[in-house]
């Protein structure tokens, strides 16, 4: 495992070869707004979830009918990465297959991660390559957990969700798998407060691309932290018992299953696929305020 530092006259980042992970955003001021990855609450900051996001029935799945066993979120987040290309404002990661994830997903790829500074933001990108002979199924998504840096928790501030009066939530089980039901939650002025009768253990999904900009905004409604994504599918979570310290904004090409969801993983809601030798490309960007 080492670490990569990537600076410029406004922020600092550090990250992991040990998952291709982000642990660490902070300004120069010596701000951070990213979790420590403090293992009281949390022991991740921003974990890459491939190649699945959330958890499967079960935690099985099945692929032309066998049976799978799979982690929560995959293996990529605990999986030591290859350094892939670097430069003074530039670090990219790259992770293949290997015996152990080939008995979990019995698929062949390239997942490189990249991380990139300019200004006040952070670009993150996933190239995703299916170096198979058959078509390969997956799920990626992010899962940064920010806080306000300002406060010791972020309850009391507020989420804003750019361009919508109402977002639309699928509700989410203490099991850790979305029902078939949705809650709408009207919005006012784009906002919603943080406390924990909305997070504090609970997970707000949106689907269908309803939103593609969130920010975390101080109790006097001044932008700390936003996440601009094209991801269809977006998360918003925050441990239990945690009072907040953290919030998670995490952009989705994939979720977890219902409850009632098909095993056989190329039926599965949200999932991509990937014709032999074809690659998948995709971004999104943190800027700190």
């Amino acid at each position: 495992m080492k670490d990569y530092v990537l600076e410029n006259e406004k922020i600092r980042i550090r990250v992991s070869s040990k998952g291709g992970e982000l642990k660490s955003l902070k300004t120069k001021d010596k701000k951070s707004y990213l979790w420590n990855s403090d293992p009281k609450y949390w022991g991740y900051s921003s974990p890459v979830l491939f190649p699945f996001v959330g958890r499967m029935r079960d935690n099985t799945y099945t692929y032309n009918g066998k049976e799978y066993n799979v982690l929560q979120h995959g293996f990529a987040r605990t999986s030591e990465f290859e350094l892939h290309d670097s430069t003074d404002k530039t670090v990219s990661f790259i992770f293949t297959e290997n015996e152990e994830t080939l008995e979990r997903y019995p698929f062949k790829f390239n997942l490189i991660c990249g991380y990139k500074i300019e200004d006040n933001k952070v670009i993150v990108s996933w190239t995703v390559k299916n170096t198979n002979d058959c078509d390969m199924p997956f799920f990626i998504g992010a899962h940064p957990a920010f806080m306000c840096p300002s406060r010791e928790n972020s309850t009391g501030c507020f989420l804003k969700f750019d361009g919508v009066d109402e977002i639309s939530c699928r509700d989410f089980r203490p099991s850790g798998y979305v029902d078939e039901t949705f809650t709408v939650r009207k919005l006012d002025e784009g906002t919603l407060e943080i406390n924990d009768d909305l997070l504090g253990g609970n997970t707000l999904v949106l689907e269908n691309s309803q939103v593609k900009s969130i920010s975390l905004l101080t109790p006097e409604k001044v932008p700390y932290i936003k996440v601009d994504f094209d991801a269809p599918v977006v998360g918003i979570w925050s441990k239990e018992n945690s009072d907040n310290t953290f919030v998670c904004i995490e952009p989705w090409y994939g979720r977890c299953d219902s409850a009632m969801a098909d095993r056989e993983i190329t039926n599965k809601q949200w999932v991509n696929i990937l014709k032999p030798g074809e690659k998948f490309k995709t971004s999104y960007t943190i800027e700190v305020f």
